[in-house]
């Protein structure tokens, strides 16, 4: 064998290269000498130096350990140790090299063979147990050393968990003495462990309580645990797979953090007594479940951050327990001073790992002998809690026991008093049944009169139906000729008469007129009194509706020598939303009573706004008027239908006595109550009160007073095409004449077949259609129009007599653009003409 240099030449090499000295180890006849004050080491962070370059490298590059077991914690980079061992006696000695942690991934020891070369032997938890020279649970290396002679030693460790450096030298005999010494005290410790989990498994199998389930993975996963620590795992359950130690620890530590929090919250009752300590307790089931399930992919990378969970979970244990000395009982006592010696355990195995305490026989197995406390005291607090339940069911059962004998005691005296209701019983179901028969003719009698009703009720609505039908028909007949007759006389007025022709034409046309407003009436008095007329909400403007009842009574007003006034307040919005054709109607008839019974004055129609809101305002309607007056025992008739005060005024004005009935109803529709206010020779003052939802004021005041009617010569009209489609020959002719009338020449066609074969001839801009037509009726003509393939398409407008709100729907549905009403007067037909010209 070489030898090597002398230790004058380490001293003088130590001392050019100014680094630290390397003492030589001089070997004695101790049975034991730890080496880790003597060793020279040298971290290699990068994994990049081999043994022959460390080899050559000075003592100047190494340094002294600061403990006697060297630790570095959890480190992922190589370290190098030197020593220089020394044999000045006279006999050869055979040694033995230990490093005595069992959770070293990679330990290699490099020394110079007889030929000078380096030679490295390979050991650690990464490779399988059975390739070991020695079968021990740590790395034993074996050392020969002649009389007189040196050996240096060069050892590289590395490991995923934590680093420590445990070295000594044995004498054979008695490291075998030692090693017999702790393979009895594991034994004795994983037997009892094994003990406690085989007892409890029992239990479990005899009384099928789950906490004795998290009780025994607790304690499997936990002797688990310390079996791969401890190297016994490795040496006996896989000595020829090296690599599942890595894996299986993980695992094992995730059952054991598993278990124990499972065994909390059932002994402690956490989820009943301490809400935040049991979301807690999830949360470490949660975490610790999810390092099972990543054990097999990623175990050694897991250590550290079990590590620091496991450290987290026993102070959070430790904390649960703590809190529930409140309430827990002497349960929970004993599984807090169980915590206690664990967290002593845990605390000093943790400063060991991490290398803040030095490895000696208390920090690695005082872990052990906690655990092992522990272990005993929480099957002592499984067996106590289990008691204390078997303690609540005795004191139940017992209970139970009294609650059934009392209960037995009240069916008897029920059955007694059972016996004296069937007596009863019996009496009561002869009266019953006396009493049935006697409801059983009664029911009998009573749905002979519901028939009855029934019947009644349904000739009535079939009585209804019918006169609905009637009025909606005979309205349609009575309108056709009305429209002819209407016509006709106001074409016949323009036509240049003498005065004795014109009077007589003016009398046909006023008692046409009188004749419609009589059908108006009565439709619309029929439509309020079954409830079938409804508001139709929109927006308008107030200042528009009110110039449209000045221009349609100032003529009336003016042949009558009257000042029609309208006067709304400054105050007043003019913008509002509401049933424009429900007020107009009621201020139409106030307005046109006022007139017609007002002989010598002014009739005035005043608005003002009572008050404002933030989308609304309130408004006072008002129509005064200079007539004769109503006498004060007479007011209360006067809005009674079919009702007029004075009986020879009926026949010299004419009407029906439903007007001022319609206009009341209209206006509680609307929200207010129509009032008034009259006395003989003073006029009279109708009046009443509306909410209506407004936009914006209208800023100026609105007077309007009657001025002398001029004629107005008709103006030429664009090149409008307008077809009318009627069957009726006198209402087609009037309406071709009015039309001609304002200057508007148009074609006609007796139906709607004519009509479309008119269509398809020629392009129209304006189509006047009726709805009652034989053969193809209006709506069906309109439909074919609008689904029709024609260059343009026409405004078609309704010219019906059917004049209900249904039949108004029916044509915008087919697909018409406005509605005018038979009979149709010429200045409404001139307002749809200049809104719809093209």
């Amino acid at each position: 064998m070489q030898r090597r240099p002398s230790t004058l030449t380490l001293l003088l090499l130590a001392c050019l290269l100014g680094g630290p000295l390397a003492a030589d180890v001089l070997l004695d006849d101790a049975m034991r000498r730890d080496l880790g004050p003597e060793l020279l080491l040298l971290r290699d962070p990068g994994i990049q130096l081999d043994g022959p370059s460390v080899w050559d490298l000075p003592d100047s590059d190494f340094s002294k350990s600061a403990t006697a077991v060297p630790s570095f914690g959890f480190s992922h980079e190589a370290v190098w140790a030197r020593v220089q061992l020394v044999n000045r006696g006279v006999v050869p000695r055979n040694l033995l090299l230990v490093v005595d942690f069992p959770v070293l991934d990679s330990v290699s020891l490099y020394t110079l063979d007889s030929q000078g070369a380096l030679r490295g032997e390979h050991s650690g938890d990464a490779f399988p147990f059975a390739l070991r020279s020695q079968p021990y649970r740590g790395f034993v290396f074996p050392l020969e050393l002649a009389a007189g002679d040196s050996l240096q030693l060069l050892l590289r460790i590395r490991s995923s968990s934590a680093l420590q450096l445990p070295v000594s030298l044995w004498q054979p005999e008695a490291f075998e003495r030692r090693t017999q010494l702790v393979n009895l005290g594991f034994g004795l410790y994983f037997g009892s462990l094994l003990v406690m989990l085989v007892y409890n498994l029992m239990l479990l199998a005899s009384l099928r309580e789950r906490m004795y389930a998290f009780y025994a993975l607790f304690v499997g996963g936990s002797v688990l645990l310390q079996a791969i620590l401890q190297g016994f795992a490795g040496a006996h359950l896989w000595p020829d797979q090296g690599g599942w130690n890595e894996s299986i620890l993980a695992a094992a530590i995730g059952c054991a953090l598993v278990g124990v929090a499972l065994l909390t919250r059932s002994l402690l009752e956490t989820r009943k007594h301490a809400p935040v300590s049991d979301g807690l307790l999830k949360a470490i089931v949660a975490l610790a479940a999810l390092t099972i399930l990543a054990a097999p992919f990623w175990g050694h990378t897991l250590q550290r951050c079990q590590t620091y969970l496991a450290t987290g979970s026993t102070l959070i244990l430790l904390g649960v327990a703590v809190a529930a000395l409140r309430y827990g009982g002497r349960t929970a006592r004993l599984y807090f001073i169980s915590w206690v010696a664990l967290f002593l355990g845990v605390v000093v195995l943790t400063l060991n790992r991490f290398g803040l305490l030095p490895a000696n026989a208390l920090t690695e197995s005082g872990l052990h002998f906690a655990s092992l406390l522990q272990v005993t005291l929480l099957s002592l607090t499984l067996a106590d809690r289990i008691n204390f339940l078997k303690d609540q069911n005795a004191a139940f059962a017992h209970t139970l026991a009294d609650s059934n004998r009392s209960l037995q005691r009240e069916i008897e005296e029920r059955k007694e008093v059972q016996s004296a209701l069937n007596k009863s019983q019996l009496i009561l179901e002869e009266r019953v049944r006396t009493r049935t028969a006697e409801l059983s003719m009664a029911n009998q009698e009573l749905r002979t009169q519901q028939a009855s009703l029934v019947s009644l009720k349904d000739s009535a609505e079939a009585a209804n139906r019918a006169k609905s039908q009637f009025l909606a028909t005979m309205s349609h007949e009575i309108r056709t000729p009305l429209n002819g007759v209407i016509g006709m006389s106001s074409l016949l007025l323009d036509s240049g008469m003498d005065p004795e022709q014109k009077k007589l034409a003016l009398v046909i046309k006023d008692c046409a007129s009188t004749l419609l407003n009589l059908i108006e009436d009565i439709l619309d008095f029929s439509r309020i009194e079954s409830g079938k007329l409804e508001l139709n909400q929109a927006p308008f403007e107030l200042q528009g509706l009110c110039s449209s009842l000045h221009r349609l009574l100032e003529e009336k007003a003016h042949s009558k020598g009257l000042q029609l006034e309208l006067d709304i307040g400054l105050a007043v919005p003019n913008r509002l939303f509401g049933d424009a054709v429900r007020l107009r109607q009621v201020l139409l008839n106030l307005l046109g009573n006022a007139v017609k019974f007002t002989e010598r004055g002014k009739v005035t129609l005043r608005i003002r706004q009572q008050e404002e809101m933030e989308r609304s305002a309130r408004l006072l309607f008002e129509v005064c008027d200079t007539g004769p007056g109503i006498a004060s025992d007479q007011l209360p008739k006067l809005f009674e239908r079919f009702t007029q005060i004075d009986s020879r005024s009926n026949r010299r004005h004419g009407g029906t006595g439903l007007g001022l009935a319609i206009a009341r109803r209209l206006t509680e529709l609307l929200g207010g109550e129509l009032a008034v206010e009259s006395a003989p020779k003073q006029g009279s003052r109708f009046y009443f009160e509306l909410e209506i939802a407004t936009a914006t004021p209208s800023g100026r005041r609105l007077t309007f007073r009657t001025q002398a009617l001029e004629e107005k010569p008709a103006q030429p009209a664009d090149a409008v095409r307008i077809l009318i489609v009627e069957d009726n020959e006198v209402n087609r002719e009037v309406a071709r004449m009015m039309l001609a009338k304002l200057g508007y020449p148009a074609e006609t066609a007796e139906d709607g077949t004519k009509a479309l074969e008119l269509i398809e001839q020629q392009d129209f801009d304006l189509i006047f259609m009726d709805l009652q037509m034989p053969g193809l009726d209006g709506l069906e003509t309109t439909r074919r129009i609008r689904t029709g393939d024609y260059a343009t398409q026409p405004t078609i407008i309704a010219l019906t007599a059917n004049a209900t709100v249904e039949d108004r729907q029916n044509c915008f549905d087919a697909g018409m653009d406005d509605f005018i009403a038979k009979p149709v007067r010429l200045e409404s037909l001139r307002e749809v003409l200049m809104g719809w010209k093209t």
